[in-house]
C-alpha cells in the first residue's frame, strides 16, 4: 500500500537486508513520490542516503553522486551521505572531487575518524594527485591530533624532503 508510511519503511528497510536492491529502491523511491510531505528534512536526508547506497550497490555511480548531493543539499552536515560520497568517488577515481568531499567531512568528525580522513586526504593529495602542498596540510592536521604518530612523521619528513624545505624536514626528523 503506497499510501501507507510506516510499510513502505519496512518493506525498504526488508529488502535492503535482503539484497533485493531493485525492488528495494522502487520502494524508497516510492517513498519520496507519496510521501515527501510528510517526511521532516532528516528522513528526507536518509532516504535519499539509502537511495544512494543502493545506486552504489547497482552499479549507478552517476546515480548514486546525484542522491547523495540531493541528501547534503538538505543537511550539509549528513556524515553517512558525506563517507558514501567519498566512497563512490574514489571507485571511480575523481580524486579532486574525492578529497574534497572528504575535506568537507573532517570538521563533522572526531578524535580516530577525524585523524583516519586527514590520513587518507593526505595519501590521495600525494599519491593520486601528486599534490605534495596539499599532502602536507593534510599530514599536518594528522600531526596535529596524534603528534606521536610515526606514520605520519614519516609521511610529513618525506614531503618535506620532496618539496625542499630543510628545516621542517630536520624538525620532523628530531620528533621521529
Amino acid at each position: 500500500d503506497a499510501t501507507y508510511l510506516p510499510a513502505l519503511e519496512g518493506l525498504g528497510n526488508l529488502l535492503v537486508q535482503e539484497q533485493a536492491w531493485e525492488e528495494g529502491l522502487r520502494i524508497f523511491q516510492a517513498i519520496l513520490i507519496h510521501h515527501r510531505d510528510g517526511l521532516t528534512d532528516l528522513e528526507v536526508v536518509e532516504t535519499y542516503w539509502q537511495i544512494g547506497e543502493i545506486q552504489a550497490r547497482l552499479a549507478q555511480p552517476d546515480r548514486a553522486v546525484k542522491s547523495f548531493e540531493k541528501a547534503l543539499e538538505i543537511d550539509q552536515g549528513h556524515v553517512a551521505s558525506r563517507r558514501s560520497l567519498v566512497a563512490v568517488l574514489e571507485a571511480q577515481g575523481e580524486w579532486d572531487a574525492a578529497v574534497e568531499q572528504r575535506q568537507r567531512l573532517v570538521p563533522l568528525l572526531e578524535g580516530k575518524p577525524k585523524l583516519e580522513s586527514y590520513v587518507a586526504i593526505g595519501e590521495a593529495c600525494r599519491d593520486k594527485l601528486k599534490d605534495p602542498y596539499q599532502a602536507i596540510d593534510a599530514f599536518t592536521g594528522a600531526s596535529r591530533l596524534d603528534p606521536a604518530s610515526v606514520p605520519v612523521t614519516e609521511a610529513l619528513l618525506a614531503l618535506f624532503r620532496e618539496t625542499r624545505q630543510g628545516q621542517k624536514a630536520a624538525d620532523a626528523l628530531a620528533r621521529l
